[in-house]
C-alpha cells in the first residue's frame, strides 16, 4: 500500500473510532468532549481531502462531509450550550471550514464570532488571527487592519520567521489583485515557502493539513489555493484549485 493510501486509511480508522466514542460520550453527558471529538473529526476529513488533492484526485467528497461535521459541532454548540472557555483552542478549526465553504463556494452556517474566534487574536503565535485577516479579504470585508501588529508578533520568535513570511506574501497576494505579473511572481515566492515547511520546526509541529515535517509532500496550501481562486489567477500548480462540483 502507498504512503498515501496508507495515510488515508489511518484517518478513516480515527474517524470511526470518534463515532464509536461519541455515541457513548453522548450518552454520560460528556458533551464537551464530543465537541472536541467533532473538530478532530472534521481535521481528519480536511487531511484526506488534501491527501486526495495532491495526488490529482477530487477533494470534493471529503470537503463535504467535513461541512457536515461543522454543522454537527454548531448544533452541540447551540444545543448543550457550549461557552467559550468550553471549546476555547478550536477557533482554527472554524476558520477550516470558511477556507473550505470558499472553495467548493459551498455557503455554511458558523457560529457567532465570540465562539469561532476563541482568543487566538490575543495567542502570541498571532497566525490564527492573520488567517482571520485573510478570510474577511476572500469573503470581500476590510482585512489590513491589524495586519502589520500581528506579523511583527509572529515574527518575533526565530521558529515563527517562515509563518511571518508566508503570511506577509499571502497579504502581498491579497494586494496584487489585478497585477497578473506580480501575482505570478508571489505564487512562485509562496510555492517555495510551502516547501519549507519541510524542515521548519513552527510548520513541523503542526496538524498535517499545515504540510510541516514529512507532510510536507503528501499535501498542499490551502490557503495559497483560496487566495489563488480569488485572484482567478491562470497558472498552474499543485495548490490551485482545479475542482467543480
Amino acid at each position: 500500500m502507498k504512503q498515501t493510501e496508507k495515510m488515508i486509511a489511518n484517518r478513516r480508522l480515527q474517524l470511526n473510532n470518534i463515532i464509536t466514542a461519541n455515541a457513548l460520550m453522548v450518552a454520560q453527558g460528556e458533551h464537551e468532549q464530543v465537541y472536541q471529538n467533532l473538530c478532530v473529526a472534521l481535521e481528519k476529513e480536511f487531511e484526506i481531502a488534501l491527501l486526495y488533492w495532491r495526488q490529482g484526485k477530487s477533494p470534493i467528497e471529503d470537503m463535504k462531509a467535513a461541512l457536515t461535521t461543522s454543522q454537527k459541532m454548531l448544533a452541540a454548540i447551540v444545543d448543550w450550550r457550549l461557552n467559550d472557555d468550553a471549546i476555547m483552542g478550536y477557533g482554527d478549526v472554524w476558520n477550516l471550514v470558511r477556507y473550505i465553504s470558499y472553495l467548493l463556494d459551498l455557503p455554511v452556517k458558523l457560529p457567532e464570532d465570540g465562539l469561532s474566534r476563541i482568543r487566538e487574536d490575543k495567542s502570541q503565535y498571532a497566525d490564527v488571527a492573520l488567517d482571520y485577516h485573510v478570510l474577511d479579504a476572500l469573503e470581500g470585508r476590510e482585512w489590513r487592519d491589524g495586519v502589520t501588529e500581528l506579523l511583527e508578533r509572529l515574527a518575533t520568535k526565530k521558529r515563527q520567521m517562515l509563518a511571518a513570511e508566508t503570511f506577509r506574501t499571502y497579504f502581498d497576494l491579497l494586494d496584487a489583485l489585478g497585477e497578473t505579473g506580480q501575482v505570478e511572481t508571489l505564487a512562485g515566492v509562496a510555492d517555495i515557502n510551502y516547501k519549507r515547511r519541510a524542515n521548519d520546526p513552527f510548520y513541523g509541529g503542526g496538524p498535517a493539513y499545515m504540510g510541516g515535517g514529512p507532510d510536507n509532500i503528501y499535501v498542499i496550501d490551502y490557503r495559497l489555493a483560496a487566495i489563488l481562486k480569488y485572484l482567478e489567477w491562470e497558472g498552474n500548480m499543485i495548490h490551485k484549485w482545479n475542482w467543480c462540483d
